[in-house]
């Protein structure tokens, strides 16, 4: 049996399910393992199902009953095991069960199909993706349930970030229990908070940008910078790399949102990921380096439905 602290800081006991090799930092965290199995620092055992996990670590300030905290015994390296790769890919646009058909659109063909097809040639069980927004067409949490499912049944961890078309998108309590009572616990969300995986802090939110004549309104940039901010800021203090993930662009078509481009300068962003733009709109995206930092575009349609590596 192992000893951890509950989200509310009491100390509770639990069997122990899966075997690691660890070590310890002083920095609050959250492990997530693979299938819902709960991490602590005893001896590996190879042959284990689940033998090669890898370092997966949440931090922010609002943590989900769905994870079990740890005290000061909270980051897990696991030795004799496969590195894992980190992937990435924007705006699944999923509808399995909505009569929401994507192929009106030039080049979304099958591409439900399409994306299984690539993602199962290339992601494991040990590997993690990042989802960068715009998820599913459901209009509410319920009824996303079925989009949900068949992302938890692919390969690999996977990490949401919200897109403009993610109306189901709720509180971060009630999104974590949703998944939690249909066992979906292979996703995990990023909202005012970060991950440590495999050396690279994954940051990330939604941004902004204007489009289609729409006023430049402050208010709103000052409340997505905020998110931003906060997800940076709720980095451990592990050495790694940085990389944000957006699904907006923070650069477009002559529109540069200073104050995104700013706090990635600010925090030692090294990369940037951004979804969002479709078709025609390719020619105005930002990819190579620009102020500094690494833009790539990972639209679905515009990586062919092929879930980028990003990490390995």
């Amino acid at each position: 049996m192992g000893a951890h602290l509950d989200l509310r800081g009491r100390t509770q006991f639990s069997f122990i399910v899966v075997y690691a090799v660890g070590y310890v930092t002083n920095d609050p965290a959250i492990f997530i393992g693979i299938r819902s199995s709960v991490i602590t620092g005893i001896p590996h055992r190879t042959g284990h199902n689940n033998s090669l996990l890898s370092n997966f670590i949440l931090r922010g300030k609002t943590i989900g009953n769905t994870l079990a905290g740890f005290g000061n015994n909270n980051q897990i390296r696991n030795s004799a095991r496969r590195i894992m790769a980190i992937y990435a890919i924007g705006d699944l646009h999923l509808s399995v069960a909505a009569d929401k058909p994507m192929d009106i659109f030039a080049g979304w063909e099958n591409h439900t199909e399409k994306l299984i097809a690539n993602w199962k040639k290339k992601i494991t069980d040990q590997d993690t993706i990042v989802l960068a927004g715009d998820i599913s067409w459901e209009m509410s949490l319920g009824k996303a349930i079925p989009d949900f499912r068949l992302i938890h049944q692919l390969p690999g961890q996977k990490i949401i970030l919200k897109g403009n078309h993610d109306y189901w998108w709720t509180s971060l309590s009630k999104m974590r229990e949703t998944l939690e009572k249909h066992e979906l616990d292979s996703i995990h969300f990023l909202h005012n908070n970060s991950y440590y995986v495999e050396g690279v802090h994954i940051c990330g939110s939604r941004g902004w940008i204007f489009e289609n004549g729409e006023p430049y309104d402050e208010k709103i940039i000052r409340r997505e910078a905020l998110r931003i901010e906060a997800s940076l800021k709720s980095r451990g203090s592990e050495e790694g790399e940085t990389m944000l993930f957006l699904h907006y662009p923070p650069i477009y078509a002559g529109q540069t949102l200073e104050p995104y481009i700013k706090l990635m300068q600010q925090y030692g962003v090294s990369r940037c990921y951004y979804g969002h733009i479709h078709g025609k709109g390719y020619k105005y995206a930002v990819s190579g380096l620009c102020r500094g930092i690494e833009m790539s575009l990972i639209s679905a349609d515009y990586l062919s439905f092929d879930p980028l590596l990003i990490k390995k």
